[in-house]
């Protein structure tokens, strides 16, 4: 991305209707791109302007057992959970109307965050036979 971005050849086009199809489309956002936001050298792009991106769904199968669900959501909070120049520090993972059932491990997640114990206790995966 960051070779495409530096290439003065690229030019980059707003996309006027894009409030209309991210309120259509759920998995739709807008990422608004201030002046000179990817180059203030270049001051490119030359004015603010407003780009359509498709949002990225995680699925976790309803039978991963819940505290490798917690962890999963834990590592990708870790992961991608920094702020970059379109998020916000802690914005991903975020649960929004995506059309799919929600996990209840996912809720209480979004709204409590991990467990309790998990800050105390080491995660030890253990088989039973």
């Amino acid at each position: 991305m960051q070779t495409l971005l530096a290439d003065p050849s690229l030019h980059l086009s707003a996309f006027p209707r894009a409030e209309a199809y991210s309120r259509l489309f759920s998995y739709m956002q807008i990422l608004n791109v201030p002046t000179g936001g990817f180059s203030l050298i270049r001051n490119f792009p030359a004015r603010d302007i407003k780009l359509m991106a498709s949002t990225t769904n995680l699925l976790i199968d309803d039978r991963m057992h819940p505290a490798l669900q917690f962890l999963f959501l834990e590592a990708v909070r870790e992961i991608n959970g920094k702020a970059t120049f379109f998020s916000e520090h802690g914005e991903f993972p975020v649960f929004k109307n995506t059309g799919f059932p929600e996990s209840p491990v996912a809720l209480h997640y979004e709204k409590n965050g991990s467990p309790l114990l998990d800050g105390l206790f080491p995660f030890l995966a253990c088989r039973v036979d």
